[in-house]
């Protein structure tokens, strides 16, 4: 079972303006850097959990549909810099989340294998072809 942090409540907190003085010197984290550090860690967990789980599977079908899997799609849009980032690393079938996730895929006039398809959507990634926002 893969770790999980549940997120906690954020408290929006009022930086004070140049010259005025803080009780005390607490590093505050803001809403934005809190949020991605949590899907980050989401991520990673459920990453790691389903490579071990399916490593020695040769089913893209049983790949696919591993909890993990479909756990790393419902993150959504969040986690496509990360998929990126670790498919450019090593290719693998995390490539085919960004199909459930951006509701598109790569067309060719070949089958393509995973090596090709992962190099085909960090070239569209990289030519801001996908619309994170």
């Amino acid at each position: 079972m893969p770790f999980i942090i549940e997120h906690p409540k954020i408290e929006i907190v009022a930086f004070p303006t140049q010259g005025e003085k803080t009780g005390s010197d607490i590093l505050r984290l803001d809403n934005l850097m809190l949020s991605a550090f949590y899907v980050r860690s989401r991520y990673e967990s459920y990453r790691d959990a389903w490579y071990r789980k399916t490593m020695f599977l040769s089913s893209l079908m049983d790949i696919t549909e591993d909890v993990d899997f479909q756990r790393i799609i419902a993150l959504g849009k969040e986690a496509i810099p990360l998929i990126i980032q670790d498919i450019r690393k090593s290719p693998n079938a995390l490539v085919i989340a960004l199909n459930a996730i951006t509701n598109a895929s790569i067309k060719s006039n070949k089958k393509l294998t995973i090596s090709e398809l992962c190099q085909a959507w960090i070239k569209l990634y990289d030519k801001g072809g996908l619309h994170l926002n």
